[in-house]
């Protein structure tokens, strides 16, 4: 007998040669720095993902802007507006999630606290995008720590540079008082048509209004709207 292998497993089924095995194993060890590991399609929204979702540490992308478009959500489009979105531009999110054991890692076995997070959200989100992972104009196989990082990443990788000015974010709610409103003028009206007898039970309807009224008002005698506008950080 002599040492080369059969081309036929005893099950009757080929072998793949050397080469083919060399290959794929090469695409294997190349996977997370060609493409993101799963693509998730929901509806017309696209979601990538870059490592596995049950390990320590993962990635995700997406088109926030079409995730808001198809929510219907008028509070994000007010803060991007703010920092100078013109509603035209596409917002793609780049999000991380990283479990207690990604960060004792990063901390020497160490637990972490929600302070020292926040204190060193820069080192920490400066690993993430430099050294996790990254996003090159094209990955130089024998050296990939020379590949030129594409202009969408620079901005990603500067997203937490550090804050030399204290900044106090003033909230606006205009976005969501319309949201509000809508929301209970549906509410309101659906609990109306449920308690009407029929299509000309206008008393129904009047008192109904007149109840709303009277409570909305007793609200505000007992200080309602002082202890939500309170807790919404108003006053």
């Amino acid at each position: 007998m002599d040492g080369v292998a059969p081309s036929l497993c005893n099950q009757g089924e080929q072998k793949l040669s050397d080469d083919l095995v060399g290959k794929l194993v090469e695409m294997y060890q190349s996977r997370s720095i060609c493409g993101s590991d799963i693509l998730i399609r929901k509806r017309e929204l696209e979601t990538c993902y870059f490592g596995k979702m049950k390990s320590d540490v993962y990635c995700r992308m997406y088109n926030k802007t079409k995730e808001v478009k198809s929510k219907k959500d008028t509070d994000f489009p007010l803060r991007w507006e703010d920092n100078g979105w013109n509603r035209k531009d596409e917002v793609i999110r780049v999000e991380f999630s990283l479990k207690r054991g990604f960060l004792k890692q990063l901390s020497n076995d160490e637990d972490v606290s929600l302070k020292k997070i926040c204190c060193n959200v820069e080192n920490i989100w400066r690993y993430l995008t430099e050294r996790w992972i990254r996003m090159v104009e094209e990955v130089k196989v024998n050296n990939s720590k020379t590949s030129i990082v594409t202009e969408f990443w620079t901005i990603v990788q500067n997203s937490f540079s550090e804050v030399v000015t204290n900044i106090v974010r003033k909230r606006k709610f205009k976005g969501k008082i319309t949201q509000l409103y809508l929301q209970g003028m549906g509410c309101i009206s659906q609990m109306i048509s449920m308690g009407m007898s029929d299509d000309n039970d206008v008393g129904y309807l009047n008192s109904t209004i007149d109840c709303i009224n009277d409570l909305l008002r007793n609200q505000d005698k007992y200080g309602e709207y002082y202890r939500r506008r309170k807790a919404l950080g108003l006053v």
